[in-house]
Order: structure tokens, then C-alpha cells, then sequence
């Protein structure tokens, strides 16, 4: 959740920033679709380039099933090779 907010931020001062520089409209479109594509790219946490993480969470349904669930989801990412 954090890191989808933390994506839109990225996006929204991109186009802040695009907004405040000067030049034609033509050029802030492109360089507003260039940093769009920049964040997107950095969006992927499993990218070629990204770093190794270790995810774990512990999960709980309680509203959307007829009994509680409680599980835990435990990921490590090196690398797409590994």
C-alpha cells in the first residue's frame, strides 16, 4: 500500500514539475510521458535492476468469508534468475 503511494507521488511531482518548466507544449508532453514511463518503470520491485527485498505479511479476513482466516505470506526476491 505505502509503495503505491509513494508511486503517485513520484507520478504527481513528475507532472509538477513538467507543469513549471518552461518550453513549448509539445516538449512538456514529451517530457511528461517520458517521466510517466520513468515511474512506471520503477514501479516493477521485480525488475532486472531492482533490488533483492524480503516481503512478509501477516493476513486476515474477517468480513469477506463466512469463518475468520488468518495466513502469512512470505516472499524473497534476488534477482529473476534466482
Amino acid at each position: 500500500m505505502r509503495l503505491t503511494y509513494f508511486i503517485a507521488y513520484i507520478v504527481f511531482v513528475c507532472m509538477m514539475c513538467v507543469g513549471l518548466s518552461s518550453g513549448s507544449d509539445g516538449d512538456k508532453q514529451r517530457q511528461g510521458s517520458d517521466l510517466i514511463a520513468k515511474a512506471v518503470s520503477l514501479q516493477d520491485i521485480r525488475a532486472q535492476e531492482a533490488k533483492p527485498f524480503h516481503f512478509q505479511a501477516k493476513i486476515q479476513a474477517q468480513r469477506i468469508v463466512t469463518k475468520p482466516l488468518t495466513g502469512t505470506y512470505d516472499e524473497v526476491w534476488i534477482s529473476p534468475e534466482k
